[in-house]
């Protein structure tokens, strides 16, 4: 009797065990997998890296108290500019239904986020080195005329009892462009944070039972804000041998608007993980400017006119890990 109880108590537990192996099966996609949600919602870190090219110009202007005569054309110029920059990428996607009839079961997505600059000022044109003139000038202007004056323009040294009246006549004026800390520059800052977003399609290649390769091109859109700030530190000679510093501090905050295409290729580790699963992902992206690329500002009650063109076209790459939330198992 104990005998006939054992086996259909071990009956019982094989059948329980092969209802068990079989739920499995047609829940999975596969072998051993478990079924993929219908939406997957994800969070992701990464950083961008981006180069910011710009043709800058700098061109004195004559105003009331500097004449056309007396702007000092070294202070003039243009100057193209290159600056590698990175930014911390913080986002979220949002992944549709599998299409599955179709090879490599396609998934729209879309996504969306910000960029946290990681830089501060950078400066995009550059002439001279802005100080302090004001303590040159001062000095100057404190001992015109005197020995040190003299030295001041150059002048060949002369022992003080040797002097003869007109040493220090003979001498050649000093020119305001002589005087030290006199320049010009353009910076450029990036506020935090800035935009992005995407919309595209998912593709799906299985590497194993546990890597998933995703393959997601995308129409891509990156929005920022930069402040750009023009300064002019000049010497003026309102009158012989008198000198005066001239300074001029413009700001123009610009808003960028671009638009291209993006190509991201993501390994999903794991890929049977529940509830969260964990993707490394790397993209590159084309975006071309759609608002002016060229700004110009200063001249009102300045000195000069700052101009900063941006290049059209630019490329951002970057990566980063992404969190995805698939349930436990179920739609």
């Amino acid at each position: 009797m104990e005998i006939r109880l054992d086996r259909k108590v071990a009956l019982v537990a094989v059948s329980l065990c092969l209802m068990g192996q079989t739920g499995w099966a047609e829940e999975g996609t596969g072998a051993g997998a478990l079924p993929e949600p219908r939406w997957i919602p994800s969070i992701e870190l990464g950083f961008d890296l981006f180069k910011y090219e710009t043709t800058s110009t700098v061109v004195e202007v004559a105003t009331d108290p500097r004449p056309a005569d007396a702007l000092n054309p070294n202070f003039n110029g243009q100057q193209a500019n290159s600056i590698t920059e990175i930014a911390f990428r913080l986002g979220g996607e949002l992944m549709g239904p599998s299409f599955d009839s179709i090879p490599g079961g396609p998934r729209l997505f879309v996504q969306g986020g910000v960029h946290l600059q990681s830089f501060a000022t950078e400066r995009v044109f550059t002439i001279g080195d802005i100080g302090s003139p004001e303590t040159a000038v001062g000095g100057i202007n404190r001992h015109l005329g005197s020995l040190e004056r003299s030295l001041a323009r150059g002048c060949q040294h002369v022992p003080v009892g040797e002097m003869r009246p007109d040493d220090v006549v003979s001498c050649p004026n000093l020119e305001p462009d002589e005087i030290p800390e006199q320049g010009s520059r353009i910076d450029a800052k990036f506020e935090s944070p800035s935009w992005f977003a995407a919309i595209g399609v998912a593709f799906h290649v299985p590497l194993s039972e546990n890597l998933l390769l995703q393959i997601k091109p995308s129409v891509a859109y990156t929005g920022e804000s930069i402040d750009l700030t023009g300064k002019l530190t000049t010497v003026n000679e309102p009158m012989l041998d008198r000198f005066e510093v001239l300074r001029d501090v413009t700001d123009k905050s610009i808003t960028d608007h671009s638009l291209g295409v993006g190509l991201e290729l993501g390994l999903v580790l794991f890929r049977d993980v529940r509830p969260v699963r964990t993707t490394l992902f790397a993209n590159t992206r084309f975006m071309w400017l759609l608002t002016d690329r060229t700004t110009t500002f200063g001249v009102t009650n300045g000195l000069a006119t700052y101009t900063v063109r941006r290049d059209n076209m630019m490329v951002r790459g970057g990566a980063g890990v992404r969190f995805s939330w698939v349930g436990f198992g179920g739609d």
